[in-house]
């Protein structure tokens, strides 16, 4: 959006508390929309997308390839439910890093909203830390494809014993 462009005279400018209180106001609310929106995204790509998705997840599973392709996508984290848990992650960073400069008071620093480049501290801010699936997780996620899969592997191989002992052997 727009900025406010003011000249700051000295610390005690009325001028430069004004424009404190405009910032704190508007990256609260900014972050406040943030969330709304997301969560309306949320409830549609739940809604629609995600709900398609499942279904055509489980029409495939009429196919021995797709499901070894879905159990070993779960199983090697590269899933759609594993890049939901990412970025379930990285909401959770961002929630925690706002709170983190909500309470520093970042957003109402005059180097927040001015051309002045002071260095940071960042020594206490929270920092992102990605916690992969564990095997066990994989494997309980992946469970109905591998018995499926098992399944598949059991039909298939008496479905072959049957015709092979149909045969006879000269």
């Amino acid at each position: 959006g727009e900025t406010v462009r003011t000249t700051i005279r000295s610390a005690e400018d009325p001028e430069l508390a004004l424009q404190r209180d405009f910032y704190r106001f508007q990256e609260n609310l900014r972050a406040e929309t943030a969330d709304r929106i997301w969560q309306l995204r949320k409830d549609y790509l739940e809604r629609n997308h995600v709900r398609q998705a499942r279904l055509a997840r489980n029409l495939a599973r009429l196919s021995p390839a797709a499901v070894y392709d879905d159990a070993s996508a779960i199983l090697s984290g590269a899933d759609l439910g594993a890049h939901r848990r990412f970025m379930d992650q990285t909401r959770t960073y961002r929630r925690e890093l706002i709170g983190y400069m909500q309470d520093q008071d970042a957003f109402g620093s005059r180097t927040w909203f001015t051309g002045d480049r002071e260095k940071a501290d960042v020594a206490g801010m929270p920092r992102f830390r990605w916690r992969p699936e564990t095997l066990r997780e994989s494997i309980v996620r992946a469970r109905a494809d591998l018995v499926v899969l098992a399944l598949w592997n059991g039909a298939l191989f008496w479905a072959a014993y049957i015709l092979f002992a149909r045969r006879r052997v000269a």
